[in-house]
């Protein structure tokens, strides 16, 4: 397992996304190096969607092509969300519930994920939310502002 995504500096961040470090896997996919638990752990396919959605990042772009100025930008909006969801008592779109059975809240709060066919809400952008599939995973991107890095 990798190092939890609150324990590491931004400096780390961006190191363990480094194509150097990713060495073959390099070339797939930022959503599915962000669900890889062997690089980092506590990154869900809800949280990639919101990070990659704040850091103007298409979730099919490729690490060794992402500058680290936006690997900095996405280690930063991960957690924003992250600590957002916590705060509203974690997201239960689905089962999630906490010890007391009650749900939370993040679903209500969501910008990217399962946001499908909607206006996206970024300031100015104007573009329609958009889902494809990758690696068995749905992801929720907006074309318009998320940039592909190929």
């Amino acid at each position: 397992m990798g190092p939890e995504l609150w324990e590491v500096s931004a400096k780390e961040f961006v190191k363990i996304f480094n194509p150097a470090s990713l060495k073959l896997r390099r070339t797939r996919p930022i959503k599915l190096a962000l669900l890889d638990q062997t690089l980092l752990v506590g990154v869900g396919n809800i949280y990639s969607d919101e990070g990659l959605w704040l850091a103007d990042i298409h979730p099919l772009s490729k690490p060794n092509k992402i500058t680290n100025d936006k690997l900095l930008k996405l280690y930063k909006g991960l957690i924003k969300v992250t600590k957002a969801s916590l705060k509203t008592g974690g997201d239960s779109m689905s089962d999630y519930r906490n010890v007391e059975g009650l749900g939370g809240k993040f679903q209500n709060f969501h910008k990217a994920y399962k946001q499908t066919g909607k206006k996206c809400i970024r300031k100015g952008c104007g573009g329609i939310m958009k889902r494809i599939v990758v690696g068995a995973r749905s992801s929720h991107f907006c074309p318009k502002h998320q940039t592909l890095y190929v």
